[in-house]
């Protein structure tokens, strides 16, 4: 099998601190986990709680291929073993009370996983991790509130950017206002007054549920006016806000994608995390992947045009941690041997 791969945080400069994980053992496991980016402002023995989950989830995955459990194990035992690892990592640091009461200070990642014995392929998908099956997009989920949070931090960088905040400000300031929520940002050390924001936000609230019209206009606001913080509640519920995530509760059956493929019948798989913001036309190679996230960097390096994310790239700092992982049976056309 070639395997080509490429991970790298979101500053270059800063190779520790990613929160994407690589995992690749023993011919029988290979996986993408990005890590849940941090907004506690908390860390533990140096390490974000995205960081840590990528650590619980890979121990838990090479113990289930470790004990030849890989293809027997149903989806739910797998999240079981793994959601075991996390009780137990909260139980060890006395953390228990406080990620059930706040799920903001949860361990939390998302996760594809591939799994094969040669013969088959088993895919396991937990969350907004991307996987293409020769070129075609499989199953995955998405996340509803950080699309609203996307949009709401657009409008507020764009009008921030008038009011003549530096590149550097405005980045930082529209961050805290979806970090936070609408009801809770401050515009102390913002040109905005505090008329001009009330304004602002007013505006964005009206006109929001008629962005989102597949989703209740009550729980759009909700979103917008709460913040990230707000939101982090709705991991691994039915709410329409929902969304999964590998943190130590239960994930629903409906956020868990398993599915089982003869390798015979297919060509390329990649694996990749959100950190490029779509996918190449044509991929199948490390290169075609960082030729598109250039093109994104180049047309909407901030990501409040073509890409509405809910963070955006700064000179030498690019808006999140990346990873791509392509597996295929033959050697690819354009790697030398």
């Amino acid at each position: 099998m070639y395997v080509e791969a490429f991970t790298q945080s979101k500053n270059p400069k800063a190779p520790l601190r990613n929160e994407d994980r690589l995992v690749l053992h023993a011919d029988r496991l290979f996986a993408v986990i990005d890590g849940v980016t941090d907004k506690s402002g908390e860390t533990h023995d140096g390490l974000t709680g995205g960081q840590l989950a990528g650590q619980l989830i890979e121990t838990a995955l090479r113990e289930l291929v470790d004990t030849h459990r890989e293809f027997t194990a149903s989806a739910r035992e797998i999240l079981d073993l793994i959601d075991g690892k996390f009780q137990h990592e909260y139980s060890r640091r006395g953390l228990e009370k406080r990620v059930r009461d706040e799920p903001t200070l949860r361990f939390g990642a998302q996760l594809a996983a591939l799994f094969t014995d040669g013969d088959r392929i088993r895919i396991l998908q937990v969350g907004d991790c991307g996987v293409l099956i020769d070129g075609q997009a499989h199953s995955g989920t998405s996340q509803p509130g950080d699309e609203i949070l996307g949009h709401v931090r657009s409008h507020v960088y764009q009008r921030l950017r008038a009011a003549g905040s530096s590149s550097a400000e405005r980045l930082a300031q529209a961050r805290a206002a979806i970090v936070d929520g609408l009801d809770s940002f401050s515009t102390a050390g913002t040109p905005l007054s505090d008329a001009a924001w009330v304004e602002l936000r007013e505006q964005l609230l009206d006109e929001l549920p008629s962005a989102f019209p597949q989703l209740p206009a009550q729980h759009v606001i909700e979103a917008a006016r709460g913040g990230l913080k707000q939101i982090a509640r709705h991991r691994n519920t039915e709410h329409p806000l929902g969304h999964a995530c590998l943190d130590g509760t239960t994930v629903p059956d409906s956020f868990i994608s398993d599915t089982t493929h003869s390798w015979n019948r297919l060509s390329v798989i990649e694996l990749y995390s959100d950190g490029y913001f779509g996918r190449p036309a044509h991929g199948g190679s490390v290169l075609a992947w960082e030729q598109h996230l250039a093109h994104v960097e180049k047309e909407d390096p901030e990501k409040i045009r073509t890409v509405r994310s809910t963070k955006g790239s700064a000179p030498g700092c690019f808006t999140d941690d990346r990873t791509i992982l392509i597996l295929r049976k033959e050697t690819a056309q354009h790697v030398p041997v």
